[in-house]
């Protein structure tokens, strides 16, 4: 009797797996994705190359170390672009309540300004109605340590450089390297938050990591509303 019951359980055990999980699939991922991005085009690519030109003359004797690069060189290249998302607090709230799908695009994209090979500045572009525009160059520190952890990620993990993007938390002030296949989202912190124990280049789970930055961007957020609407002495 005890065998038959034991042989009863794991049957209908063996059947609510089997009913939970997809033919073929053994975990299936219901958290946020990143929002497709389209980096190939032509007339990105050709504005990034004319913006480039214009902010070699930013590179001088006295700017070359503030921005990024080791000496005044006038030989820069662009790496590939790498996509940029934005996660604000009403993203985050609707991510604790299970109703945030995409990880909206930015309309931004950042290229690797590179000499020999070796990420060095990063030229940041965006899309208005005049086209593909330069919004910042230079940010060397950030650029190098985007190129460095992604490097040492792909290197670890098996994904290609190309999978890699940046997801930016205005509300903290954060950024994270992001990485997504199909059982997962990844972040990688570029930045540490002492307050949330995130570290640099420390690996976190992007349906983990999102419930827990959202109460200390809400307190930030309160704060800075707090002020806004404080009439003037």
């Amino acid at each position: 009797m005890k065998t038959t019951f034991l042989a009863l359980l794991a049957c209908l055990l063996a059947c609510e797996s089997h009913a939970a999980d997809p033919p073929g699939s053994s975990v299936v991922y219901r958290g946020p994705r990143l929002a497709p991005a389209s980096l190939d085009s032509p007339d990105l690519r050709a504005a990034a190359e004319r913006e480039l030109k214009l902010a070699q003359a930013l590179v001088t004797q006295e700017t070359y170390e503030e921005l990024g690069f080791k000496s005044a060189t006038n030989q820069l290249s662009l790496g590939q672009p790498i996509a940029l998302y934005v996660l604000r607090v009403a993203d985050l709230e609707a991510g604790l309540r299970g109703a945030l799908t995409n990880i909206t695009l930015s309309k931004e994209v950042l290229f690797p300004v590179e000499v020999e090979q070796q990420a060095r500045a990063a030229l940041i572009l965006q899309k208005n109605s005049n086209g593909w525009e330069t919004v910042s160059f230079g940010m060397g520190t950030f650029m190098q340590r985007i190129a460095e952890l992604r490097q040492t990620n792909s290197l670890a993990n098996g994904w290609p450089l190309s999978a890699y993007s940046v997801v930016q938390v205005p509300a903290l002030e954060l950024s994270f390297l992001a990485c997504e296949d199909v059982d997962r989202l990844q972040f990688v912190p570029l930045q540490s938050l002492a307050e949330l124990k995130i570290q640099i280049g420390q690996m976190h789970a992007a349906s983990d990591l999102l419930p827990k930055l959202l109460p200390l961007a809400r307190q930030i957020l309160g704060k800075i509303q707090s002020i806004g609407s404080t009439p003037p002495p």
